[in-house]
């Protein structure tokens, strides 16, 4: 009985060990199951390719991926400036980062953005923008941020 007994313990000792691990190796499975997938500049959404012949007509793409995640897409692009461009499933741009210092052009970004900027801050540069689902984040070549909610209007700034 002794050894019925040990043996019970000890698989569930093994189980409750074990149990993260699984775990652990699902979660990292599954990620890659929502592999990113690269692709052809010419395979993007149309949508996305005309943003960036408008916004960044003398760049090229270097670099362009599917990102299947949970529940959503996106596509990333990096161009030949090193400025990365993320899209939503829809093909709408969520993101621009200047990796390496790149000026992102203001007309890339939202009217009101650019405008606030010509007025306040027409020296500085702009190296990231980002919109979220409630505001639009810009950063600019100084380490300052700015917020503006939805509408344009400026909500604050941040070093």
């Amino acid at each position: 009985m002794q050894n019925v007994i040990s043996l019970i313990t000890s698989r569930r000792y093994y189980s409750t060990l074990l149990s993260p691990i699984f775990v652990a190796l699902f979660i990292s499975n599954s990620h890659c199951s929502l592999a990113d997938n690269y692709m052809d500049a010419g395979s993007l959404p149309e949508v996305v390719q005309l943003y960036i012949e408008l916004n960044f007509p003398n760049h090229k793409i270097v670099k362009a991926k599917k990102e299947n995640g949970f529940k959503r897409v996106k596509y990333e692009v990096m161009l030949d400036s090193y400025i990365e461009l993320d899209f939503d499933e829809k093909g709408e741009i969520i993101e621009i980062e200047s990796n390496r210092g790149v000026e992102i052009p203001a007309r890339a970004l939202p009217p009101f953005v650019s405008a606030y900027l010509e007025v306040y801050m027409p020296e500085r540069r702009i190296v990231e923008w980002e919109k979220k689902w409630n505001w639009h984040k810009v950063e600019l070549d100084n380490d300052l941020e700015l917020y503006f909610d939805l509408k344009g209007n400026f909500l604050k700034k941040k070093y």
